[in-house]
């Protein structure tokens, strides 16, 4: 009877490998990036509005339709059509000034231009949310740990709380402050561990996953460390008014609105107009004729006049879009520039001097309250000075790293 229940136990450990292995999902802060960029559907909104503005650059250029017509004349009271003294057969076409033509065509590009600057910029967008959600999804991950390592702390001197109480050396208050403190680590277990169900799911979503047991077994692979950058303000606010894709959408735009303002005056230039006809009259048949013509601009005061106010007023909107996006990027970049800063120089002091002293603060503390010579309070205070201390460096971390996201969303490129 053993060895069946061990041959059993043995089957359903081969059983249970190939499940674990499925379940389990890798993911670097590379590939999240990457599946990110695949599988998002505002990226692959923001290529398809490229593919949209090239197509309109073929109709910004493109003629009106030529007409074709057949006119019957003289055609006798009460007779057919064929009855005709005269049948012509017509192709017209009217064609834009050539400026006008020329214009369009490069106002069409400029769009596209738009189009593709809009693009990066949502690319952008995509990887700094994918970086904040991985830093997130590591630092809930450590403020879970946290909690548990708090919990078994807790549970430890509850019970040598109760074993101090019923040999006479501890009080009754001091059991009941451990049992307290018990209830709430385990709660912060559980608070922890929903806030990273929570993260996992957004990032989850941002790459793709939409199976809430596959977020759950997200492992990712990348560390919440500590790897200072170099990053100077000035420079760092010089290159994103370059680099920065809102700010060179913007800037085309404005390109866009000023070619409009230009082909807005070109409304005053005639319209082309040729045609080509042929003619039966009279049996005589093989007769030709062709016609050429332009249209006047008689009442420029009233629509060629609209279209130069309305582009003009396009125009200086398209400026101040420009300044407006300028002076937001640079608030951004200053924003987080600091936030870095000063992440930085906390974690520099967390790591050569609060965590060390916290940490022997906590080991000091135990050995005291084991030894009789400190009370569970004191004890208490100490434990948790240590947990804020390493709570807080966690939070510092993810704060360094959020603030690195976002420079170099604005900037456009990677902090060395």
């Amino acid at each position: 009877m053993k060895k069946k229940a061990l041959l059993f136990v043995f089957i359903g450990n081969l059983l249970a490998v190939p499940i674990v292995g499925q379940v389990r999902i890798d993911l670097s802060l590379k590939n999240a990036i990457e599946q990110s960029l695949a599988n998002n559907p505002q990226i692959r909104a923001a290529s398809e509005g490229v593919n949209l503005q090239k197509a309109q650059f073929w109709r910004a250029i493109a003629p009106t339709s030529p007409t074709v017509s057949v006119n019957y004349a003289f055609v006798p009271p009460a007779q057919k059509l064929d009855a005709f003294s005269e049948r012509t057969v017509e192709v017209s076409q009217s064609l834009d000034f050539p400026t006008t033509i020329f214009l369009r065509g490069s106002q069409a590009l400029k769009q596209i231009r738009v189009a593709e600057e809009e693009y990066a910029s949502a690319r952008n967008e995509i990887i700094a949310r994918t970086t904040i959600a991985y830093f997130n999804v590591l630092a809930k991950t450590e403020r879970l740990a946290l909690s548990q390592e708090n919990r078994a702390v807790a549970e430890e001197f509850a019970r040598k709380s109760a074993i101090r109480r019923n040999v006479g050396e501890g009080t009754n208050l001091e059991q009941l402050t451990a049992n307290v403190q018990q209830a709430q680590a385990r709660n912060a277990v559980e608070t922890a561990a929903n806030e990273l169900r929570l993260v996992k799911g957004e990032l989850g979503l941002l790459i793709g996953i939409k199976n809430e047991v596959d977020r759950t077994h997200l492992v990712l692979t990348d560390s919440l460390g500590f790897l200072p950058r170099s990053s100077d303000l000035d420079r760092l606010v010089e290159t994103a008014q370059l680099s920065n894709a809102q700010i060179r959408a913007s800037m085309i735009k404005r390109e866009v609105a000023s070619t409009g303002y230009t082909l807005a005056w070109t409304s005053f230039l005639p319209t082309l107009s040729v045609s080509y006809l042929r003619q039966t009259r009279d049996g005589i048949t093989g007769l030709y004729g062709a016609s050429f013509g332009i249209s006047i601009p008689l009442w420029f005061m009233l629509d060629h006049r609209g279209q130069i106010q309305s582009a003009s007023a396009m125009l200086a909107m398209a400026d101040h879009e420009l300044e407006w996006t300028k002076n937001s990027v640079t608030h951004g970049i200053r924003s987080a520039h600091f936030e870095k800063v000063n992440s930085e120089q906390q974690l520099r002091s967390y790591e050569s001097d609060v965590l060390h002293q916290s940490g022997e603060i906590f080991r000091s503390a135990k050995a005291s309250y084991e030894a009789g010579e400190i009370s569970y309070l004191e004890f208490l205070q100490a434990r948790q000075t240590v947990v804020q201390a390493r709570s807080s460096y966690i939070d510092l971390l993810l704060a360094y790293h959020v603030a690195v996201a976002k420079l170099e969303q604005a900037v456009g490129s990677s902090l060395k």
